[in-house]
């Protein structure tokens, strides 16, 4: 049964916290309830701001589930092979001189049964990167590399999760979702040899079939196709994408060079420097 406690229970066990920088005093909030109760009471916004910058970048990793009956999400059956896990959101302050606040929603991973085996959040490889970059310069193909703003993009979890929407969803409170599989949703699989190597089979332009990869380094993508800007355009419409898109010049602390060869054709390479 799926229970969770109210925001009085919670209130008993754990008391408003308050920060004091110099003469500022400034009220920290351990539940969301409780942040919109401080920015109440403040005349202010803050906290709630802080919420819903926080929930428009992670909005898109969550599926909403609909037709859902109460006795379905008691007894734990929303989706065959899927496990119930809560989450919660962490709150702070940015030392920027305007003490911004932030907000972080987590998942409650330390209430869900251990796995039986080891589990780690895996990143692309070195040598994945070097072969990427080979097969790109084998097949002419453009290499571009791009940053997902408060997203982290992995290989497929063995451990397939639903919650329940908290009132930082908005009208969607109460509403059962479970983790959204971006790659998977734009045609990507993972490899067998590298699960944060994603391959997607497409044609160019010319008919020629080929394959497109993205390699995955949290939110560090390094996008293998002919026409990457396709895809990032893509990601773009479900992530915020920073600034910094593009040829890359440095990737998993290695400098990436983009040559032309004697017979006219471009090679990339990567190398790295030891200290």
């Amino acid at each position: 049964m799926v229970g969770s406690q109210s925001y009085l229970e919670k209130r008993k066990i754990q008391t408003r916290s308050r920060v004091s920088i110099g003469v500022l005093r400034i009220n920290f909030p351990k539940y969301i309830e409780e942040a919109y109760e401080i920015d109440r009471i403040t005349g202010t916004s803050h906290w709630s701001r802080a919420i819903q910058k926080e929930m428009k970048n992670v909005r898109v990793a969550f599926e909403k589930l609909d037709g859902m009956s109460e006795e379905q999400m008691r007894a734990g059956k929303v989706r065959p092979g899927y496990s119930y896990c809560s989450t919660h959101m962490i709150f702070d302050i940015k030392m920027d001189g305007a003490f911004t606040r932030k907000a972080r929603l987590v998942a409650d991973g330390h209430k869900t049964r251990p796995p039986s085996s080891i589990t780690y959040s895996s990143v692309v490889s070195r040598d994945s990167v070097r072969i990427g970059l080979t097969l790109a310069s084998l097949n002419s193909l453009d290499v571009s590399a791009y940053d997902i703003g408060n997203a982290y993009l992995n290989a497929t979890c063995r451990e397939k999760l639903w919650t329940v929407a908290g009132p930082e969803f908005g009208s969607g409170k109460g509403s059962v979702m479970i983790i959204a599989e971006t790659m998977e949703a734009l045609g990507y699989r993972s490899t067998q040899a590298d699960p944060d190597v994603c391959i997607k089979q497409a044609c160019k332009r010319n008919g020629e079939p080929y394959c497109k990869y993205m390699l995955i380094y949290v939110d560090d993508v390094l996008h293998i196709a002919e026409n990457p800007k396709e895809d990032m355009a893509k990601l773009g419409r479900a992530y915020r994408l920073k600034d910094n898109v593009g040829p890359p010049d440095r990737y998993l602390v290695g400098n990436v060079e983009k040559a032309q060869t004697n017979d006219g054709s471009v090679a990339w390479s990567i190398s790295y420097t030891i200290i």
